[in-house]
């Protein structure tokens, strides 16, 4: 973190700090007469903050963001928590509660990096209502396991796996931050999903899909929606598409981060190229798919695959329920009875294990019948059973 001096802090010249932005990288300010009291400029956010070496200890705390906090407020608070400091009131860094460990380093990190941010402080709402007032190095093992315990009721086995992992990277950033020593969610056994879903989207659904796409009202959360079905990755990556991305014929896209943490690059079929270039004519140059919210991409599009499935019921009559995840599930089964080669189905959709594709690569009957016919064909020899019979009665 960079430093910057200034002659005097005040609440002028917190406010000439923040009208400057974020800053990419996290540079703070401090005044001449105190170098303990902090004007931290992070990627999204402007903390208040104290930083300080006692004894040999280091002591830092937010106490809140500009312009909720005033620095006249925050100079009396940061007063009289450094004099607690200095009459060894105040033990060490670890006092740091759970709520100021989220709001000065976990909530920054999550809106620069998390393409679901919105999913993950949802999910850390829960530990923050329960222990938000809690010290970090007060939170143990067993109350991790008590809270989820209590979310058990009305939530399936692998939304709470969401919620424990989500806990377990908040604590490993204080970790990483030399704020705790060790994660309390280490050793809880990931709670077992439930098993893999057998649904495949049939190719008359997969036709009044498309059909319903070019008749929905909004193009943009539509082509979306088409172009997952076409290129078989995540709605999330989808919908965050930057124009950036593509090479120049638009026969690759590059998406800097997956879920993985590694980047992933596409190859699209001159189909999927295409539904890119109609979605392009809605692009606002940055994005493929904006939101009407300026310098954002679209959110879930929930009410399009509402409507996507009603349609597909009313043209097929087929009324089992459908996620657009399970439009993956669609490509990859497709792109397989295609290609007959799983390697390139993994790399397709990124994943980093065969066993993962093959949760994907679902197979109807029609192909279950025909694999079962030509092995018997082969074990035969090009015979028939008839003629093993009739040999026999001969």
């Amino acid at each position: 973190m960079k430093k910057n001096q200034r002659d005097k802090m005040n609440q002028s010249t917190v406010k000439q700090i923040a009208e400057r932005g974020y800053s990419l990288a996290k540079e703070a300010y401090y005044g001449k007469k105190d170098k303990r009291k902090l004007v931290v400029v992070n990627k999204t956010c402007i903390s208040l903050a104290v930083q300080m070496r006692h004894k040999n200890q280091d002591y830092y705390k937010t106490f809140g963001h500009y312009p909720d906090l005033s620095w006249n407020e925050f100079d009396k608070q940061a007063s009289d928590f450094i004099a607690d400091v200095l009459n060894d009131r105040i033990n060490s860094v670890s006092n740091i509660t759970l709520r100021q460990h989220y709001l000065d380093i976990v909530l920054p990190m999550s809106v620069a990096e998390h393409k679901d941010t919105k999913g993950f402080q949802q999910r850390l709402e829960t530990l923050l209502d329960a222990y938000g007032d809690y010290k970090l190095s007060a939170v143990e093992k067993h109350h991790i396991l008590k809270l989820l315990n209590e979310l058990t009721e009305g939530r399936e086995t692998s939304t709470l796996a969401r919620y424990l992992a989500a806990y377990s990277k908040f604590f490993s950033i204080a970790v990483d931050n030399s704020l705790l020593e060790r994660n309390p969610c280490k050793g809880i056994k990931r709670p077992r999903e439930n098993p893999s879903r057998t649904r495949l989207i049939a190719q008359e659904e997969v036709t009044a899909l498309i059909e319903g796409v070019f008749k929905y009202k909004n193009q943009t959360m539509a082509l979306s929606v088409l172009l997952c079905l076409f290129s078989g990755q995540r709605q999330g990556n989808i919908r965050s598409i930057e124009l950036s991305w593509f090479n120049n014929d638009y026969t690759q896209l590059r998406f800097p981060t997956s879920k993985s943490g590694k980047p992933l690059t596409v190859y699209l079929s001159p189909i999927a190229i295409e539904i890119v270039k109609l979605a392009i004519k809605y692009s606002d140059g940055t994005y493929l798919f904006p939101s009407h919210i300026p310098n954002q991409h679209i959110g879930k599009p929930t009410r399009c695959i509402t409507y996507l499935r009603k349609f597909i019921t009313d043209k097929t009559g087929i009324t089992e329920h459908w996620y657009a995840h399970d439009l993956r599930k669609r490509f990859a089964t497709s792109q397989m009875q295609a290609c007959g080669d799983l390697n390139i189905v993994r790399e397709m959709l990124g994943h980093a294990d065969l066993k993962t594709t093959l949760i994907y690569t679902l197979t109807n009957n029609e192909r279950l019948v025909q694999a079962n016919t030509d092995t018997a064909e082969a074990l035969l020899g090009c015979s028939s059973l008839t003629s093993f019979i009739n040999n026999l009665e001969e």
